[in-house]
């Protein structure tokens, strides 16, 4: 993709963590085309997803890149219409929209109506600009997933307002949720769940797929979880084996919700791929502010996975529309970088004369 020297070495290096913002250095006021797809495909790379799958492609245009699912990175018993995945590919175009002046241009998204690989969930259409200016964008870098617990410390409801204040897309709303009787609630449901979907046999496969030993091995592969750090490395966990993982995790997940300074909920208006993206796009734009508050984030998407638990969790937050992202926010030591597939392992050539994805075999 031409020349890209001027891409700091945690950006540029094959699967390498990516850490602090600010060795990425400002972007020239006059950059060469490829070179901005290069950087923007690169800052994709760093958007949230289930299990750290990250089930996305880039393919280039002029002055656009698209994003399609890669579905070799699907989880197919967990997310069997792939919302969830829809969901990550909206966080990715957002990723890129909010980084897009630091490499000269404003950013338009264009969202699908599908999640196919024959046409893109998200087109990112780029036009020049003079405006540096791009809010969320050092949290980008900063952004990591919180799997410990949160601190019990109340979070101001001038905290709670604020992260309440950013902009969502036409269509998406958030609903927050501090009542610890509520709490209670939705700690329980969410723990039922987790027990109900690990002990399914079909369901094992699917997740211990993303499951890594420890970090070593989920820095080599560049994507995955490492039990490493979910079980010795976790300070408010008790001393156990990484085998005892899946006995206890339904308790963790009740522990977790319940230790919550705050829950939101991502609705969309209706239940389309379009929402879906939507969805993402909203859901990295709430956690971005929140890293700007210090308050980290983790997804808990069991309730709203099942359809039998969506009308008790709509109730619960006392929410209108499609419930689509549970969020849980709170004060947390920082929880460290996630591996990252490096750009060009997810980023097509641009010069491909037949389209993006008509010789790949789903």
């Amino acid at each position: 993709m031409g020349s890209l020297g001027f891409l700091p070495s945690c950006l540029s290096s094959r699967h390498r963590v990516l850490e602090d913002y600010s060795r990425v250095p400002a972007y020239p006021k006059k950059p060469n085309l490829l070179d901005p797809l290069a950087y923007l495909a690169a800052c994709g790379t760093l958007a949230p997803s289930p299990f750290n799958t990250q089930p996305w492609v880039f393919y280039p245009r002029p002055a656009a890149l698209e994003v399609y699912p890669d579905f070799s990175r699907k989880r197919e018993m967990a997310d069997p219409q792939y919302r969830e995945l829809g969901i990550s590919l909206g966080a990715a175009g957002e990723a890129m929209r909010i980084a897009a002046p630091k490499a000269g241009f404003s950013a338009d998204l264009e969202i699908g109506t599908t999640i196919s690989t024959r046409t893109p969930a998200v087109v990112v259409r780029l036009s020049p600009s003079t405006q540096m200016d791009a809010p969320l964008y050092p949290q980008l870098f900063t952004r990591h997933t919180n799997r410990l617990l949160s601190m019990p410390i109340p979070i101001p409801a001038t905290e709670q307002q604020a992260l309440l204040s950013v902009p969502l897309p036409e269509g998406v709303s958030a609903f927050a949720m501090t009542d610890a009787a509520y709490m209670e609630h939705l700690a329980k449901a969410s723990a039922a769940l987790e027990k109900e979907r690990l002990g399914q046999e079909s369901m094992l496969p699917d997740i211990s797929r993303w499951l890594r030993a420890d970090c070593e091995e989920a820095t080599r592969r560049g994507d995955g979880i490492a039990l490493e750090r979910l079980t010795r490395l976790n300070p408010y966990l008790e001393e156990e084996s990484v085998g005892d993982y899946w006995h206890d995790q339904p308790a963790f997940e009740e522990r977790r919700i319940r230790s919550a300074g705050m829950m939101v909920l991502v609705c969309t208006k209706d239940d389309t791929p379009g929402d879906w993206v939507r969805a993402g796009m909203a859901s990295l734009r709430l956690m971005l502010q929140g890293e700007t508050q210090r308050l980290r984030h983790q997804p808990h998407n069991q309730t709203v996975r099942s359809q039998a638990h969506i009308d008790f969790v709509r109730d619960l937050f006392h929410a209108g529309g499609v419930p689509q992202m549970l969020l849980r926010f709170g004060y947390a030591p920082a929880w460290g970088s996630s591996p990252r597939l490096a750009y060009q392992d997810v980023t097509l050539e641009p010069d491909q004369p037949s389209g993006p994805m008509d010789n790949w075999d789903i």
